[in-house]
């Protein structure tokens, strides 16, 4: 008899003696109709090697995976505590805590699977088995260098969170690109014909929760060749520089620009170099011109300051190539509002701090500010603040297939706390 996982039987076995098969719908059937049995709810894979048969749209079917902490992380995740059932973020179930990673597998499960799907605050990883999910979260505390009191762990915040649905949307991307959805090669017999329906509903399910892990990260894009909207947002460097032509004199995004060509700098190879120079520009001109009004660059530069404060000179400089680069070109970036022909800006910033803080009127004391009043050897430090906002504020971003660096930028708000961001909770 056939399968369908949809018939409702049961078996009677007796070795060497009988068989016997008691089919429950049995008042249902009509003269005619084929009989079913059920093998039990298997996926393709059990269907194909047991029975050499699979179904079409089976609804049982998932994606497995396996994936081992390598033996580093694996190290780090034992002696910082993030293997214990209270550092388990998002609400997620931590029965995977107690298995052996090397040996379990895991499953990615399609919107409407008769298992149910993961327990998960945030709707977007419900598809994704919570080791897999923990595995990220722990890269992403490594990566960003904090430890685990210093974020929520069930709710950690949007900056965070879109830390690791961006990693887990590369990883999934790149485990996709080698399954594409649909393929040219036709079967030839009865063996290609299971075997391209087994092929088929793995890519289907792989690439049904890439996509819901895209649709979040779509969500908080700046929209693509425009302006980024007046709102928090995930912005790469063409969304960045469209602020900064729209909202600066046309003088200086042109000469940013030219800067760019004339060290030969391109997006993605050198991202993180180019937002430290913008970051640098964008607060050097603020702290310079003597309007200090209302513009959406202006709300996520203070948004900064009071994440990022200006770093004290002996925090030392990791990256001395990159340091040298930006004090030594500023100038073909930048021209200070009130010093045109500024050739040293950093210099100049140096003699601007020391002697006066911020020039003309500085803003209100309620407002949060990098720099509140004298401040010794600005110019470098502010070389050093670029450098440290994009070594933790930037995150990789997949898109068109190629990586980008990207920032979460979040316009300031009075008290200054970010708030928890609406579209991570909803479905």
């Amino acid at each position: 008899m056939n399968h369908s996982v949809s018939a409702r039987v049961e078996w009677d076995f007796q070795p060497c003696t009988s068989f016997s098969l008691k089919l429950l719908d049995g008042g249902s059937f009509e003269h005619g109709q084929e009989l079913f049995n059920n093998y039990a709810p298997k996926q393709n894979d059990e269907l194909l090697l047991g029975y050499g048969f699979c179904l079409e749209d089976n609804p049982i079917e998932q994606f497995p995976l396996k994936l081992a902490f390598p033996p580093m992380l694996q190290q780090y995740a034992q002696e910082t505590g993030l293997l214990k059932p209270e550092n388990v973020p998002f609400g997620m179930n931590t029965d995977f805590l107690s298995k052996d990673p090397n040996t379990e597998q895991h499953f990615l499960r399609a919107k409407g699977h008769p298992f149910g799907r993961y327990e998960n605050c945030v709707p977007f990883f419900c598809g994704i088995p919570p080791y897999i999910v923990h595995f990220f979260f722990v890269q992403t505390l490594l990566s960003l260098e904090l430890d685990v009191h210093d974020i929520k762990v069930q709710r950690p915040g949007p900056r965070f969170t879109l830390h690791v649905l961006s990693l887990l949307h590369q990883a999934l991307s790149q485990r996709s690109q080698t399954l594409p959805l649909s393929i040219s090669q036709q079967p030839q017999n009865e063996k290609q014909i299971y075997a391209k329906i087994y092929r088929d509903g793995q890519a289907k399910i792989i690439h049904s929760v890439r996509n819901e892990l895209q649709v979040a990260l779509d969500r908080v894009r700046a929209p693509k060749g425009e302006v980024p909207p007046e709102r928090s947002a995930l912005i790469t460097l063409p969304e960045a520089l469209m602020a900064l032509a729209a909202e600066l004199p046309a003088s200086e995004p042109q000469r940013f620009k030219a800067g760019l060509e004339k060290h030969s700098l391109q997006s993605p190879g050198n991202d993180r170099l180019i937002w430290t120079l913008l970051l640098v520009c964008l607060v050097s001109y603020w702290l310079t011109c003597e309007d200090h009004g209302e513009s959406l660059i202006n709300s996520w530069l203070r948004s900064l300051y009071a994440k990022c404060p200006l770093p004290a000179l002996d925090e030392g400089i990791e990256d001395a190539d990159t340091y040298t680069f930006v004090d030594e070109n500023l100038s073909d970036f930048l021209a200070l509002p009130i010093y045109e022909d500024e050739e040293d800006i950093t210099e100049r910033l140096d003699t601007i701090g020391a002697t006066a803080g911020y020039y003309g009127n500085a803003p209100r004391q309620d407002w949060p500010a990098l720099v509140r009043g004298k401040t010794e050897n600005l110019g470098v430090r502010m070389i050093m603040w670029g450098m440290k906002v994009a070594e933790t504020e930037l995150m990789s971003l997949l898109e068109d297939g190629v990586v980008k660096m990207a920032m979460y930028v979040v316009p300031w708000k009075e008290g200054g706390d970010e708030e928890e961001e609406a579209w991570m909770y909803e479905d």
